[in-house]
């Protein structure tokens, strides 16, 4: 099924084809982007026609299976700003956080979700197919990052994770959301989130698929409304409203304030931050208006070096 699809899509030999899948993983190369404790992360980027492949893969397979409505990212429908309003009238909050997300992810997991989901979604689908979408998404036995398949084929084969984990929550008044490997329980009942964390690593332990799903303890972090609360980089405010934050509300205005004097990356930058700040906090942009002139807010959103 899978040969027949690309060969229509793309026109290309058969053999081609089959030679582009075998050898997958000679057609990447990789670069690192620093994360925010300083530390390198490492993208995997596939070449020209290894991610023209994915794409299809995306567009005509992966795009047609459902994803749990707890996932918030990858999805359509699904936002930073919509995962932080599901917590934002909450007063107690759990992060947790998946180590080495993707990684985890290994190609006997992505065979196996072939052979128990996509098999039973497509007509004509066999083994050679769940063999050939296998070597296609994955690099050395694993999703990784920077592959077009892999952030929703990891939503979708945590399905059964997202399921259960729902489910409890449910029983016991917590909202459960998770975006990308960011998972984020809220309840206005004290104490409840020490059972939801337990829970979490009870249900990863008895998981089958994925079946080595670990917990980064370092990122397991409780608050209130007492203390600073974000959601994807969000603050909930104690209003129940989402919102960027002071700090970089502030940081934004000292930068619309130096505009003049900075370089063509950071002006770059700043159009990119003040854009998504507009579907964030719109009100926020009004009152830059307000203080700068709409004439100069515009500039910066509508920014494009010569």
């Amino acid at each position: 099924m899978l040969l027949e699809l690309i060969k229509a899509k793309t026109l290309l030999d058969e053999d081609y084809i089959k030679e582009t899948c075998l050898n997958s993983n000679a057609l990447y190369s990789s670069f690192y982007l620093p994360k925010k404790n300083g530390k390198l992360r490492k993208i995997y980027h596939p070449h020209k026609e290894l991610k023209a492949f994915q794409r299809i893969l995306h567009d005509n397979v992966l795009a047609y299976s459902k994803v749990h409505s707890a996932s918030m990212a990858y999805s359509s429908g699904s936002s930073i700003k919509r995962n932080a309003e599901r917590h934002s009238e909450k007063k107690f909050l759990l992060r947790m956080d998946f180590r080495s997300f993707f990684e985890s992810i290994s190609s006997k997991d992505v065979f196996q979700f072939c052979e128990k989901t996509l098999s039973n979604q497509f007509s004509g689908w066999d083994r050679f197919d769940s063999d050939m979408f296998t070597n296609f998404v994955c690099y050395k036995n694993s999703l990784v990052m920077g592959a077009v398949t892999s952030p929703s084929i990891a939503n979708l084969i945590l399905y059964e994770f997202d399921d259960s984990l729902s489910t409890f929550c449910s029983s016991i008044g917590v909202t459960y959301t998770r975006y990308a490997d960011d998972m984020y329980f809220s309840t206005n009942t004290r104490n409840v989130l020490k059972e939801v964390e337990r829970r979490v690593y009870k249900i990863v332990e008895k998981l089958q698929l994925p079946n080595d799903l670990k917990i980064n303890t370092s990122k397991t972090y409780h608050s209130s409304k007492s203390r600073r609360r974000l959601v994807t980089g969000l603050v909930l405010t104690c209003e129940g409203s989402v919102s960027l934050g002071r700090k970089k509300k502030r940081e934004v205005r000292s930068l619309i304030f130096k505009w003049d004097s900075l370089t063509d990356e950071e002006k770059q930058s700043l159009s990119g931050y003040l854009s998504y700040a507009k579907s964030i906090e719109p009100d926020f942009i009004n009152r830059l208006c307000m203080k700068y002139g709409s004439n100069i807010v515009k500039n910066v959103l509508e920014y494009s070096p010569e």
